[in-house]
């Protein structure tokens, strides 16, 4: 779904970004400078698709606030290390939204989300990707290792919590989609 709603607008539109109009050093840049494919961008995207499906689930409205206000803040750090306008990330965080919506009324609508191998396989992608986060992805960025062990400990801690020390909360707080029997 991101893949889609990132990848065919930025072939489509081919918009140049800050470093393909500014001078070298007349602007704060932080890593490669990206020349083109600008919109929409796709860690805006990334991060409002994820926070948008996790603010479906989550209960509280606190949590939901931090988890809108930590998207938003990813979002304007593509803006804050000049690889991104500020339209393209407003496009890329809207369009994360909207895949986040897509997706859950798409999963709530396919009976084969609920079987539980499928479950058990997303669960066992999730504990994969955050060890490879954990062991060894390197952004180049600075600090962005350092949020990579954050991202990947955070998912195992909660992988850990919701699924082996405590599963009958987690799976009792899940919110029932329309084709969903009751428990």
């Amino acid at each position: 779904m991101a893949g889609i709603l990132t990848h065919v607008p930025k072939e489509l539109l081919d918009l140049p970004r800050p470093a393909a109009l500014f001078e070298p050093g007349s602007f704060h840049l932080i890593g490669p400078a990206l020349h083109s494919k600008g919109p929409p961008s796709g860690h805006s995207l990334a991060v409002f698709l994820v926070a948008g499906i996790a603010v479906y689930f989550v209960r509280s409205g606190f949590l939901r606030l931090v988890l809108l206000a930590g998207a938003a803040l990813v979002a304007l750090s593509r803006v804050a290390v000049g690889a991104h306008w500020p339209l393209d990330v407003v496009l890329g965080s809207g369009l994360g939204l909207v895949g986040a919506w897509l997706s859950i009324r798409i999963a709530e609508w396919l009976p084969w989300g609920r079987n539980p191998w499928v479950y058990l396989a997303t669960l066992a992608f999730f504990v994969g990707a955050a060890g490879v986060l954990l062991l060894s992805f390197d952004p180049g960025y600075p600090l962005g290792r350092e949020l990579s062990v954050f991202v990947a400990a955070s998912t195992l801690i909660v992988v850990f919590r919701h699924h082996l020390v405590d599963p009958a909360p987690a799976a009792a707080d899940l919110p029932r989609g329309r084709n969903v029997p009751p428990a």
